[in-house]
């Protein structure tokens, strides 16, 4: 496959990934009239592992695990989908879904800020230490406020899925970690059905027996879609991205996941799209972007005045050789 293919391919599935991710908080809003955030969240995870387990078997593989790869799985399991998963639902039944949409795309700035500190050797440059304020002044602005006055059940649940993008900034590089030693297939297997296993306990344990049953057409189609799309496809795509175009590159899925989020909340339930929750998503993508891209954008930066300087002072002297001879 030439350059050009491959680029047009790995474009179309960042933005099917966005697209993806992004519908996940449409799904969630239609469930949480019916079912309980925990019970979305065990069948979600539930029917994406057992996608992912008939991808295996089609392929010809078998799960690869042991007590101790079962155990780090599990935390990772909780990390980056039992947590977050039941956060962000929970909140969507107080919140709009593309708020909450937008809210979750913080995440990025949690990498950052913890990878540096469990890096030491890395550091935060200006522009991107920038960035967090930005991001901050992004999220207190879509919020109206309300996410600083924690008596506020809106602020609460705001702070969950501020929560969630943090569970997700530590899951990433803990699983960065995993990815050294574990097949990213094998990984994504072994973590929803950890993931389910745990989930399905907490519903027993809350509630008892589940009430998918009581499920209408609507909310069957919306947990059928977030399990098998939103997750086991999202999750595949998205291995598939980082393999071919590298984590940077599919990092970039964090911009548009709150573009689906926003416009499918809006043309689908009716949520309305104010100037607040507008220029909040815009500081917030660019606290983002600071963020992640900052060290690049200033290291570029420096070389361009540099360059600037040398041209400068190369063409100095001959300008004032040709004022001698004037």
């Amino acid at each position: 496959m030439s350059g050009n293919a491959t680029a047009v391919k790995t474009l179309a599935v960042l933005v099917v990934l966005g697209g993806l991710f992004g519908s996940a908080f449409l799904y969630m809003k239609v469930l949480v009239d019916e079912i309980t955030p925990v019970e979305i969240v065990a069948g979600r995870l539930s029917l994406g592992a057992l996608a992912v387990f008939v991808i295996i078997a089609l392929r010809g593989k078998t799960l690869s695990f042991n007590p101790a790869t079962i155990g780090k799985i599990s935390l990772l399991a909780l990390l980056d989908s039992v947590i977050p998963f039941t956060l962000i639902a929970w909140s969507e039944t107080k919140i709009d879904s593309g708020v909450a949409s937008v809210l979750v795309s913080t995440m990025p700035m949690f990498t950052v800020v913890i990878a540096t500190i469990a890096f030491p050797d890395e550091r935060l440059a200006p522009v991107r230490l920038l960035g967090i304020p930005l991001g901050f002044l992004g999220v207190v602005t879509l919020t109206g406020g309300d996410v600083l006055d924690v008596t506020s059940g809106n602020a609460i649940a705001q702070l969950a899925v501020i929560a969630a993008a943090a569970c997700y900034g530590v899951a990433s590089i803990y699983a960065k970690m995993l990815l050294r030693t574990q097949d990213a297939l094998n990984l994504t297997g072994i973590k929803l059905a950890a993931g389910a296993v745990i989930a399905a306990a907490a519903t027993a344990i809350t509630q008892g027996v589940p009430s998918y049953g009581a499920l209408s057409v609507e909310g069957v189609f919306a947990l059928l879609a977030l399990g098998l799309l939103s997750t086991a496809l999202a999750f595949l795509l998205y291995f598939w991205l980082v393999r071919t175009a590298g984590s940077i590159y599919a990092s970039l899925v964090t911009y548009i996941v709150p573009v689906f989020g926003l416009l499918l909340g809006w043309g689908v339930l009716g949520e309305e799209i104010g100037a607040s929750t507008a220029f909040g998503a815009v500081l917030i993508t660019a606290g983002v972007g600071a963020v992640m891209y900052g060290s690049a954008a200033q290291a570029w930066l420096a070389q361009l005045v540099s360059q600037l300087r040398g041209s400068a002072l190369t063409e100095t002297p001959v300008l004032m050789e040709k004022e001698k001879y004037a």
